[in-house]
């Protein structure tokens, strides 16, 4: 990657890849599909050190602007497109549209799951935002990576020029401890959507960034050739997918940790030679993040209709792509005609002002329930007392009738008595009688 001219056909197959699988994962077909948001990250932590590395004009105004426009501006406008059509949908049951999208578009959507016990593991698409939390974790990233940056090159500078590589190999390693020890105390979701537990996929990205742009350390084709490996990368990027489509949820810590290093190795050999550019494979990565945004309300309203499993599938997935491309054109693609980029701008922006006033106007349901929640412990309380007082009862019963049958036994005169009170259930029958 020393020429800002080549492209490096390899990563654009590494996205693909990371995002048609966590799409199969979010339609219930792979059931390991998750590990490959460790791609994601693991990418896009070397893609945002390497990339600020070549640019020898770094500054922080250019660099928050493309944040804004390539990343949040999509981004408000899926959630704005997806409030839209929500009010269009009558009997919609979606009773954290207030809270919930506060979070995503403040960028702390992983928090709130965390805080509001949601489950993005479970296959209920009972929200189009569930998704999102990666999003949150990617934007906090991105926010405060001027200032890791920052510090790495002032370490360098003051220390010696190979301190910041000590460093992070030294937090690579540390927040990986961090994530498995997390992941031995507490359950899936706390660790799986924590900023914290999750850094670490980012740490080994960046490290590779700064080895390759500080060392340009890359295989040395004296070992091996080109050819051996492109069949390598191929075999591994095979290897990954069936691991994908086999592994559960149940047994995800090590293999997220591994899933991370393969794909830093995955990295590491498409940073190896330049390939020739295919336009449609560039064009395809191209709308990775589009296709991310969109998948999960599309799949969230599908799941509303009364459509085959199958068909849901089929349709999800056409969509997927279509709302993609296009997001792609609105808010990604600039044209030499003033027209048209005007005329884009005019749609972004009505559709993001409808969408805020919409969330302007909605009511927070949180109050609600948490009240609803409150009753809800309550009557459990009460339903397990009601139900101890009942066993309490049926004990006592049964030690009476017990202490009963055994003075019978031992006098048997007592029968007749203890008969004798006995109500009459039964009337029309000498022997019943």
């Amino acid at each position: 990657m020393n020429d800002k001219k080549e492209h490096l056909i390899g990563l654009d197959f590494i996205r693909i890849f990371a995002c048609i699988v966590i799409l199969l994962y979010h339609l219930g077909i792979s059931s390991g599909g998750f590990l490959l948001v460790c791609t994601f990250f693991t990418l896009s932590g070397y893609l945002s050190c390497y990339s600020a590395f070549n640019n020898k004009d770094f500054s922080l105004k250019k660099y928050y602007k493309n944040l804004f426009t390539k990343f949040y501006i999509p981004l408000l406008v899926v959630v704005s497109i997806t409030l839209i059509i929500a009010k269009l949908i009558p009997n919609l049951v979606w009773l954290n549209l207030k809270p919930e999208t506060t979070s995503v578009i403040f960028g702390y959507n992983n928090f709130w799951q965390l805080f509001t016990n949601q489950d993005y593991f479970t296959k209920n698409v009972n929200s189009p935002f569930m998704h999102f939390w990666y999003i949150a974790i990617l934007f906090q990233f991105r926010l405060i990576f001027p200032l890791l940056l920052k510090f790495c090159k002032n370490i360098d500078n003051q220390v010696g020029k190979h301190t910041s590589t000590v460093f992070l190999g030294i937090f690579a390693a540390a927040s990986t401890l961090y994530f498995y020890r997390m992941s031995l105390k507490y359950d899936i979701m706390s660790v799986y959507c924590d900023t914290f537990t999750r850094f670490f996929s980012i740490i080994f990205g960046i490290l590779l960034a700064v080895i390759h742009r500080k060392y340009n350390f890359k295989i040395s084709n004296k070992f091996i050739n080109h050819k051996k490996l492109v069949y390598i990368f191929y075999f591994i990027l095979l290897t990954f997918l069936c691991k994908c489509v086999s592994i559960n949820a149940d047994s995800y810590a090590l293999y997220m940790i591994l899933a991370t290093i393969i794909s830093v190795r995955l990295i590491e050999y498409s940073t190896y030679k330049p390939a020739k550019d295919f336009k449609f494979i560039t064009s395809l990565a191209n709308i990775t993040y589009e296709i991310y945004l969109v998948q999960y309300p599309i799949l969230f309203y599908i799941n509303n209709t009364n459509l085959s499993d199958n068909l849901k599938i089929i349709i999800t997935i056409i969509l997927t792509f279509i709302f993609a491309i296009i997001l792609h054109f609105l808010t990604a693609k600039k044209f030499t005609k003033k027209i048209i980029n005007y005329i884009k701008t005019f749609i972004i922006t009505a559709i993001i002002a409808i969408g805020g006033i919409i969330f302007a106007n909605e009511k927070d349901h949180t109050e609600e329930m948490k009240e609803l929640e409150t009753r809800l412990t309550e009557n459990q309380k009460i339903i397990e007392q009601n139900y101890k007082e009942y066993v309490s009862n049926l004990n006592k019963e049964k030690e009476n009738l017990d202490s009963i049958l055994e003075s019978i036994n031992n006098d048997e005169s007592l029968l007749a008595d203890k008969v004798a009170q006995l109500h009459v259930v039964g009337v029309g029958d000498s022997v019943m009688l």
